[in-house]
């Protein structure tokens, strides 16, 4: 099996590092953690963090919006598989 999606991420991990340093804006934007008890980014809640920016309620940059779609592309690409 290819991993070729993983090399062709840039920045593996900034989308994570963002939501850590954006907690609490995140939580009171979205009114819920991104992140379960494990530590893994809920997909639900980056569906909601789109949904805001794209209602105006936050202001994201492109590159941090570009990093979401794609976070939520490949968690359909896994469920998928």
């Amino acid at each position: 099996m290819s991993y070729w999606i993983q090399e062709a991420i840039e920045k593996p991990g900034a989308l994570r590092a963002w939501l850590k340093a954006n907690r609490r804006s995140i939580r009171r934007v979205t009114g819920e953690d991104p992140f379960d008890k494990r530590g893994r980014v809920k997909v639900a809640t980056l569906k909601k963090l789109r949904k805001a920016a794209k209602a105006g309620r936050v202001r994201l940059s492109d590159t941090t919006l570009r990093r979401i779609n794609l976070a939520i592309t490949l968690h359909k690409l896994r469920k998928r598989r």
